[in-house]
């Protein structure tokens, strides 16, 4: 997953005019009265065979930069595009994701963002907004970002990046995250959760649809030397 295109939202304080999913509405901020509960800490088994206990929070703003490089893993090159099109010349792509997540109450921010933590260690993230349809849109005209432009399901919580650092995979944590987001949606009187995903990522796929999400839409990925899979993206869905 990553940071979408869509139907050419306005541009926001960035003042740049590309066509990316710019911030509009806002899924949770803070941690407002009512709000879920969060998942329980559990206890999984590293890289190196050792028990560690995993504790899930909430983001704080410092966490921005770790909240960019996980999104760097499981956009496959589509958040470093979008951040190509923001960037100052010579300006590191990771320095450009950690100043749009470091952003108060727009989708793309650190607001918007739950932490899984182990020894003080960002060991993985889920991020996630209420997608709304805006009848301001205009088209999108970026040729990588297009084919996305009518891949999104109004009033469900949209799901944007669920990643984990290599070595905490597979241990129950993604379940864990995809649990508060469905209990988050529920809450906020929504329609289920979205998501965007690669065909060529068949295991996360398999994963996604063992928990309840199915395809719905699918767009041909436009070939970019950014961007590091090929074929076709697949709009999921879980009611």
């Amino acid at each position: 997953m990553w940071e979408r295109a869509c139907s050419g939202r306005r541009s926001d304080e960035d003042g740049v005019s590309v066509d990316i999913k710019i911030a509009c509405h806002t899924a949770f901020v803070g941690t407002p009265p009512g709000a879920s509960p969060l998942p329980q800490d559990v206890r999984v088994t590293d890289i190196y065979g050792e028990i560690m206990a995993v504790e899930f929070r909430l983001a704080v703003r410092a966490d921005a930069r770790e909240i960019a490089r996980l999104f760097q893993i499981t956009s496959e090159g589509t958040a470093d595009y979008i951040w190509s099109q923001l960037a100052q010349p010579g300006q590191d792509l990771l320095d450009v994701g950690a100043i749009r997540y470091a952003r108060d109450n727009v989708d793309f921010s650190w607001q918007n963002c739950l932490i899984a933590e182990s020894d003080d260690q960002v060991i993985g993230m889920m991020h996630s907004y209420v997608m709304r349809h805006d009848p301001l849109a205009t088209p999108v005209t970026d040729p990588v970002l297009a084919p996305y432009a009518t891949m999104e399901i109004p009033d469900t919580l949209y799901i944007s990046s669920l990643a984990l650092h290599e070595g905490w995979r597979n241990q129950g944590l993604g379940k864990q995250f995809l649990d508060y987001a469905y209990d988050r949606a529920n809450q906020l009187g929504l329609n289920g959760l979205s998501l965007i995903d690669y065909a060529a990522n068949a295991g996360a796929r398999r994963f996604y649809e063992r928990h309840g999400f199915r395809i719905v839409d699918t767009c041909q990925i436009t070939p970019h030397p950014m961007i590091r899979v090929r074929g076709e993206a697949y709009l999921m869905y879980r009611p």
